[in-house]
C-alpha cells in the first residue's frame, strides 16, 4: 500500500518534448545574417553599371535627332532653284543695257544715246518756285512719244571738250549728218527732270558742285570735258544738261536755249529754264546734243 506515492516521476518527461522546437530557430538566424550582407553588396554594384548602360542609350537619342536633321536636307531642292537665277540674271542686265539703256528697256535706241520712254511729265516750273523767271511757263502736264537722246553734249563723246559758237541752223544740221535731229525743248526738258521730275538734274536742291556752274562763291567756271562732273546726271543717264554749255532745242522760229553754263547761276541751270535766242546767234557758251527716234 505504500507504493503509489512515487507518481511525480512521468510528470517531468513531458517538458523536454516541448523544448525540442528550440533549435528551428538556429537556422532562420543564420539564413536572415547572409541575406542583408549579399543584398547591400549586389546594390551598389547594379548602381554602377547603371551609369555605364546609360550612355550606350545616348547614341541612340543622336540617330533620333539625325532623322529629323535628314528630312530638312530633302527640302533644299530650292537650293538649285537660286543657283539657277542669278545666272540668268546678269546675263539680260547687260543684253538690256547694250539694246536698249531706257530703264525700261523697250525702246531701242543708236549706240551712245538713251532711250526715254515718254509718257506725261509736267514741263515748266511752279509759280511757287523761287528762282522762276518770267521766260519760263507755268507748270503743265504735256505728254511725249518715246525718244532718244544723246548721253553727252555734241560731239557726244565723254572727255570731249563740247562743241560750241554754232547757230541754230549749224546745230541742225550736225545732227541731221549723224541720222538724228536737234531736240526739241520739251523732249530735252523731259531727259534733264527724270523720272522723279526734279528741279535739277540731280534733285530738287541746288548744289554747286554737282555740275559745271558758277561756285558756291559765285565765281566763273570754265568749259570742261564732258562728263567731268559725275554727279551732274539725271535720272535717266543724261550728262551735263546743268551747267557747262548751254544747249539750242528746236522749238519756234527761232530757237531756244536750255541748260545754262559755266557761267552762269543756280536759277539758269534749272531744267525748267529757257531762253529764247534768234536763230542765227552763235556764243561760245552755247552748244548743243542731239536727238533721235527709237529704232
Amino acid at each position: 500500500a505504500a507504493a503509489p506515492a512515487a507518481q511525480p516521476a512521468p510528470a517531468e518527461t513531458p517538458k523536454p518534448v516541448a523544448a525540442a522546437p528550440v533549435p528551428a530557430p538556429a537556422p532562420e538566424k543564420p539564413v536572415e545574417k547572409p541575406a542583408p550582407a549579399p543584398a547591400v553588396r549586389e546594390e551598389p554594384r547594379p548602381s554602377q553599371p547603371v551609369p555605364e548602360a546609360a550612355p550606350a542609350p545616348k547614341p541612340s537619342p543622336t540617330p533620333a535627332a539625325m532623322a529629323p536633321v535628314q528630312p530638312s536636307t530633302p527640302s533644299q531642292p530650292p537650293a538649285p532653284k537660286p543657283e539657277a537665277i542669278p545666272t540668268p540674271a546678269p546675263e539680260t542686265k547687260p543684253e538690256a543695257l547694250a539694246a536698249a539703256p531706257a530703264p525700261s528697256g523697250k525702246v531701242a535706241c543708236p549706240e551712245g544715246m538713251r532711250a526715254i520712254q515718254g509718257g506725261s511729265f509736267k514741263a515748266g516750273s511752279a509759280a511757287s518756285d523761287p528762282m522762276r523767271n518770267h521766260d519760263e511757263q507755268m507748270l503743265t502736264p504735256m505728254t511725249l512719244k518715246p525718244f532718244c537722246v544723246d548721253r553727252y553734249e555734241y560731239p557726244n563723246s565723254a572727255g570731249s571738250t563740247p562743241t560750241t559758237g554754232v547757230s541754230l541752223n549749224k546745230a541742225k544740221e550736225l545732227c541731221a549728218k549723224q541720222k538724228k535731229r536737234l531736240c526739241n525743248e520739251f523732249e530735252w526738258e523731259m531727259a534733264c527732270k527724270g523720272p522723279a521730275q526734279y528741279r535739277f538734274p540731280y534733285g530738287d536742291q541746288f548744289n554747286a558742285d554737282a555740275c559745271n556752274t558758277e561756285d558756291a562763291g559765285e565765281n566763273d567756271r570754265a568749259i570742261v570735258p564732258s562728263g567731268t562732273f559725275q554727279q551732274c546726271r539725271s535720272g535717266y543717264g543724261v550728262m551735263d544738261m546743268s551747267g557747262n554749255v548751254a544747249e539750242w532745242t528746236s522749238t519756234g522760229k527761232d530757237g531756244v536755249v536750255r541748260g545754262g553754263s559755266s557761267d552762269q547761276p543756280n536759277w539758269r541751270s534749272r531744267c525748267a529754264n529757257r531762253r529764247p535766242m534768234p536763230a542765227n546767234s552763235a556764243q561760245p557758251s552755247v552748244g548743243f546734243r542731239c536727238c533721235a527716234d527709237p529704232l
